[in-house]
């Protein structure tokens, strides 16, 4: 299991069927740093969600 899918781990609902397949190292650092942008993004957002929230 690689960390950037743990999340998806976590939504499975209980007794559903979880099917892993081998990756490259390369693979697993590649999607995490894919995950952490896209976590990066939606801090940004928020943040200025937040600031437009204020002006008002």
């Amino acid at each position: 299991m690689i960390e950037a899918d743990l999340w998806r781990l976590g939504q499975a609902p209980i007794g559903s069927r979880v099917r892993f397949i081998e990756t490259a190292w390369d693979d697993a650092v590649a999607a995490l740093d894919e995950l952490q942008g896209w976590l990066d993004e939606v801090r940004r957002l928020a943040g200025l969600h937040r600031w437009q929230c204020g002006r008002n």
